[in-house]
């Protein structure tokens, strides 16, 4: 039996697929409206952690379950809350989806009842529902507002973040995957509250206009002062999760793609310190290639290149940190194998994949890469 997935976007770019061995097979086609026939089989046997949000799935919870949940599903990861911002269970604090506002609560009793793994993956910031409200949308340097990310540097935000990482934390899973952290890109974010703050921590008498407007010294602040913001709410979500349940494993997500210049843009980037965090968390998720679908070949020194450039891993590794891959977009046996390769080339072995590209994750893209 072939259970059917889709995608909601109208007009997008879809993701067809079969699982095979360790990864996924994607193929990427343009669609308006297509649903799409997924075996799940091959992927579940082999052990693999699939990641789901029900938007991606055309049926029922049950039905999933009917025909997967018999042997099949060993450990399951969903999303609780998407980047849409809103919650798939009746949260204190953020919105819940309209159309599967319990379908997390559903699916671990459900996971109680059959007998298999639930763990939980949370967008942070990028929240397109409280990015809506200027007062916590990320401005870029030209002062146009995005539509997705919501600017890190936001009081009430945290305690947002906070009240629903610990709200999760209660249902007792064992992982809980933290998405979308630091600030959306370099030139992020030059709102209001960023200006002003930034602005007293120099101690300019002025607001600055942004970080171009920079000279050198005052630019190397900048970095650091982001990377500050960054490291103390990860820190914070942390330790919220742990407070409520010592034993979950928090695992924050990073993206590593060569059109985002894999560690190297980090810090100036994203405001992220990879070292401070990953030893802070014990375990991190990679996020290989997810706005660049495309490997080199396991033979030619792109590859080699590709692999050189995480390399930070191993350094890491040592400090105990342990490491999972979520991978994306494979489309064809060719691009399997340069990531099985990889994956093998870095020692990590830990593979989870997301199903679908979950709604809004087209416009995510496009701001990350200064499309938008």
């Amino acid at each position: 039996m072939t259970l059917e997935f889709q995608q909601t976007s109208i007009v997008a770019n879809l993701l067809v697929g079969n699982f095979i061995g360790n990864l996924v097979y994607f193929f990427l086609v343009d669609y308006v409206g297509v649903v799409v026939s997924l075996e799940l089989r091959d992927l579940l046997v082999r052990g693999v952690n699939p990641i789901i949000n029900p938007h991606g799935l055309n049926s029922s919870l049950d039905e999933f379950l009917s025909v997967y949940g018999g042997g099949y599903l060993k450990n399951i990861t969903s999303i609780v809350k998407d980047i849409t911002g809103r919650t798939y269970y009746l949260s204190q604090m953020a919105p819940a989806d309209e159309e599967h506002p319990s379908f997390f609560t559903d699916l671990l009793e459900a996971a109680e009842s059959i007998g298999f793994g639930v763990s939980a993956y949370v967008n942070v910031f990028a929240d397109s529902f409280y990015a809506a409200d200027s007062r916590f949308e990320t401005q870029q340097g030209n002062g146009k507002g995005l539509e997705v990310f919501v600017c890190p540097n936001k009081p009430e935000f945290h305690r947002h973040m906070v009240t629903v990482v610990k709200e999760v934390a209660k249902f007792k899973v064992p992982r809980l995957f933290l998405g979308n952290l630091g600030y959306a890109r370099k030139d992020c974010c030059v709102c209001e509250d960023c200006r002003a703050e930034f602005s007293n921590y120099l101690g300019l008498r002025y607001s600055f206009k942004g970080p171009d407007s920079l000279e050198v010294e005052q630019y190397q602040k900048w970095v650091f002062w982001r990377l500050m913001k960054i490291n103390d709410i990860v820190q914070r979500l942390i330790e919220a999760a742990k407070d409520v349940n010592s034993d979950i494993d928090v695992i924050p997500i990073f993206p590593v793609d060569p059109e985002l210049g894999f560690f190297r843009n980090f810090k100036e980037g994203f405001g992220i310190d990879i070292q401070t965090i990953a030893r802070a968390a014990n375990h991190i998720a990679l996020e290989i290639n997810p706005y660049t679908p495309i490997l080199p070949n396991p033979d030619s020194s792109e590859f080699n290149k590709f692999v050189d450039n995480l390399c930070l891993i191993s350094d890491l590794r040592s400090d105990g940190v342990e490491f999972s891959m979520i991978h994306g977009v494979i489309e064809n046996e060719e691009d399997y194998s340069h990531a099985k390769a990889l994956a093998e080339a870095v020692g990590i072995k830990q593979f989870y994949t997301q199903i679908t590209y979950p709604p809004g994750f087209r416009t995510l893209r496009e701001e990350r890469l200064g499309l938008r």
